[in-house]
Parts: C-alpha cells; structure tokens; sequence
C-alpha cells in the first residue's frame, strides 16, 4: 500500500461513515466527524495488518461502534493498487465487525 491521502468508507451492523486516512511509512493518522484516529499499518505482499487508537472529538455524533468514545482497532486485509479493503474489531465490542475500504486520492 502507497504513501498517501486515502477516503475511508466503514460499516458495522450498527451505522455506516466516512473519512479520511494519511498513511506515510507504518504511521497512519486521520478521523471522520466524530473520531480521531492514531496508528500503524504495515505491508507485506499485497497484506495488510494495524493497529488504531480512536478518540471521540464530537459527542453530539453516533459511532458505528455504539456508546464507546475511546478504543483499540485490530484490523487486517489486503491491497490493491490504489485500493484496500480491511476487516477491523475492538476488543470494547466484542463480535461486531468493521468493514472498511480505502481510495487512494493523492500521494503525500
């Protein structure tokens, strides 16, 4: 997976948003309306694996996640070309999934 700005699309069975990720190196930054989002990915033959400290900056927003305003995201999935699609739970919610897609925009 390339540096770069990347539009982030993510579900769980309880809501839908999006946002918006810079990865540069393993280090991987970014938020929507109501998270910031803090962490690493790392790359190895089209798979991809991380970590993600989200944070709440909005209480007036819902979270896919329901009534959690502070967690850990485990993810994991794969990469291709400008795209990258990842399956991510937290240990705050057990057994909901978080369904996630990337779109590279721009180089960083």
């Amino acid at each position: 997976m390339q540096d770069g700005l990347y539009g982030v699309k993510f579900q769980t069975p309880l809501g839908a948003g999006a946002g918006v990720l810079v990865k540069q190196g393993e280090r991987v930054v970014g938020g929507d309306t109501a998270f910031a989002w803090d962490g690493h990915l790392t790359s190895s033959g089209g798979e991809l694996k991380g970590r993600l400290d989200v944070q709440r900056h909005d209480s007036g927003m819902p979270s896919v996640f329901g009534p959690v305003d502070t967690f850990v995201l485990d993810f994991k999935g794969s990469a291709a070309g400008d795209k990258a699609t990842l399956q991510a739970t937290t240990p705050s919610v057990p057994g909901v999934t978080l369904s996630i897609a990337l779109t590279r925009l721009k180089g960083v």
